[in-house]
């Protein structure tokens, strides 16, 4: 019995060690993260796409012959290997790939052919390509590389793959965050297996001392021991969740390319990321650069949509900071229409060194946006506090993280937190990242009852700053951050629709005034330049088009205006120089 179970239990070292095995990474380059780019380049350009391995990110995709949109002819990538000499191993992996007819790729080594490969069949799907599949993975050997040698990997026959890493191997190495990542993420395949075979061993080992009926009740023992101790550790780690939000990884959703976002056409959800801030549930990604909604969009390393600043204030520089949602961050206008870039230039024409920073960020409510204020603005210490307010400030903010469950016992928390720091040690890991829920467009499964359970979680989790009773004590909060910086605070109501007021902003604009924070009310001011155009509709005049009312340059340019002139009447920044 001891020899069967030694050797059971050396079995399993040796699955566990292979598990861990990968290849030595010598030199290896990641995906682009711009499709259109690269969907411009192959369609007028039908010579190789050149870089230098280890440098140079890959084209998004790669097209072949059997693709009209790319002139129906081969396509390739030029590949510089530099400063290696010797056998190395070849590998492609793949975001992706044609469904039906993948590529088949030619390869060249210094004008020498190596061998032809075949793609395996992918989704078909489009961009953007997220997660490297490593099914769709492609070995070769490449004998007597040198410093300097050339790669040509051609398309000859199929339709399109998008490449997600190119890498030069040599030998294998152990890595065990790839053993315990593929025992977390695969507990059918490996984990259930090994454990089920370990206990085998240990009943045995039992057995041969002391009898199977005794071997037995311990390996019961055991489990049932194992078992208790587990869902203890579950739920000291909800509470744990439960008390500091702030300890869920979140930002282990790694950008396979980081540094080349330059061009990007952002989506809302493509824009923010997640934070483990209950308060602030998602900001803008830093150092942005490319379009949104049709306009230049670039962000800052602050998560701001202004220019680069630093957190000292700079001697004799007036400092405005901006709060609220998608009106206050400019959808729809470009980087410099924004109200909060006019007011800053306005306020400047008077001999003033301002500096703007745009905090706004689309979907926030009045009580993010206090938070905001409180955790992102504060440190900068600005002179000035504007919170733009729109009558669905009294909702919910629109993207939220699920709150942790207590007593959820299809899903282990433990078990996601492990994944997460894994899929950081394992490079080859898929991306980790906490989920973003929506009440507007990812229902619960289930539908009925299910969904008006799930939002009715979100409610008690996001909706105490929701609501007339929520604003207002929002705002009590962000009066009291005012009074304790010594600064004025404005709050700027934009009326998407002036003919279907809300009654509750009145009410609003009444307990603002009771604070002590300043209101300008746009509903007069956008009335009155609608009558100075002919009558002319909030849809035809101020609103980006018929269809969105978010407000176009026009509208900005007369927030500015307004909020300019309570500045000045009330000295809210001190005489003009």
């Amino acid at each position: 019995m001891r020899k069967i179970a030694v050797l059971i239990l050396v079995g399993c070292l040796a699955a566990l060690v292979l598990m861990g095995l990968a290849p030595k990474v010598e030199l290896e380059s990641l995906a682009s993260a711009r499709p259109e780019q690269w969907k411009r380049f192959f369609k007028t350009n039908p010579g190789p796409a050149k870089l230098e391995l280890g440098r140079d990110l890959l084209p998004t995709i790669l097209p072949g012959p059997a693709e009209p949109a790319y002139g129906s002819r081969p396509h390739a990538l030029r590949i510089v290997l530099p400063e290696l000499q010797g056998d190395y191993g070849l590998e492609i992996i793949f975001n992706d790939a044609a469904a039906t007819s993948p590529p088949r790729l030619e390869i060249i080594l210094d004008g020498k052919a190596v061998g032809r490969l075949q793609v395996p069949a992918g989704s078909g799907a489009p961009p953007p390509y997220l997660n490297p599949r490593p099914e769709l993975t492609l070995r070769l050997p490449l004998p007597g590389v040198r410093p300097g040698s050339v790669l040509l990997i051609r398309s000859v026959e199929g339709s399109f793959c998008a490449p997600a890493k190119i890498r030069l191997t040599s030998g294998l190495t152990f890595n065990p965050a790839k053993t315990a990542y593929l025992l977390v993420t695969q507990k059918k395949r490996y984990l259930l297996p090994l454990l089920a075979a370990l206990l085998l061993a240990l009943f045995l080992l039992a057995w041969a001392k002391s009898g199977p009926r005794s071997a037995l009740w311990s390996v019961l023992t055991l489990v049932v021991s194992c078992a208790v101790a587990m869902v203890a550790a579950e739920l000291l780690f909800r509470e744990y969740l439960i008390r500091f939000p702030q300890a869920r990884r979140l930002a282990v959703q790694r950008n396979l390319a980081g540094a080349d976002q330059a061009g990007a056409a952002y989506t809302f959800r493509t824009m923010i990321q997640p934070t483990a801030d209950p308060a602030v549930p998602y900001r803008l990604k830093p150092n942005l650069d490319g379009r949104f909604a049709g306009k230049a969009f670039t962000t800052n390393s602050h998560h701001m949509r202004s220019p680069e600043v630093t957190l000292a204030k700079p001697a004799g520089t007036i400092r405005l900071a901006g709060l609220g949602d998608s009106v206050g961050f400019g959808w729809g206008v470009g980087q410099d229409e924004t109200y909060l870039a006019v007011l800053a230039r306005l306020l400047a024409a008077g001999g003033r060194r301002v500096q703007q920073l745009n905090f706004a960020c689309p979907s926030y409510n009045t009580a993010v946006e206090t938070a905001v204020y409180q955790r992102m603005a504060r440190p900068f210490k600005p002179d000035l506090a504007v919170m733009l307010f729109v009558a669905n400030d009294f909702d919910m903010p629109s993207m939220m993280l699920e709150p942790v469950r207590r007593w959820r016992w299809d899903h282990s928390y433990i078990i996601e937190q492990l994944r997460r720091r894994l899929a950081m040690a394992w490079s080859d890991a898929i991306n980790e990242s906490e989920p973003v829920f929506t009440s507007q467009d990812r229902p619960a499964p289930g539908g009925g009852d299910r969904r008006r359970q799930w939002l009715a979680r979100l409610k008690q989790y996001y909706g105490r700053g929701a609501g007339l009773a929520g604003v207002k004590a929002s705002l009590d909060d962000w009066s009291r951050l005012l009074a304790a910086d010594g600064i004025p605070g404005i709050l700027l109501y934009y009326p998407n629709r002036p003919d279907k007021p809300d009654p509750r902003v009145s009410q609003v604009l009444a307990h603002c005034r009771r604070l002590g924070i300043h209101t300008v009310d746009m509903t007069g001011p956008l009335a009155e330049y609608l009558r100075a155009h002919g009558g002319a509709t909030m849809a035809q005049a101020i609103w980006i088009h018929p269809g969105d009312p978010h407000p176009n340059a026009t509208g900005h340019r007369l927030m500015a205006e307004a909020l300019a002139r309570l500045i000045a009447q009330k000295r809210l920044l001190g005489p003009a120089p």
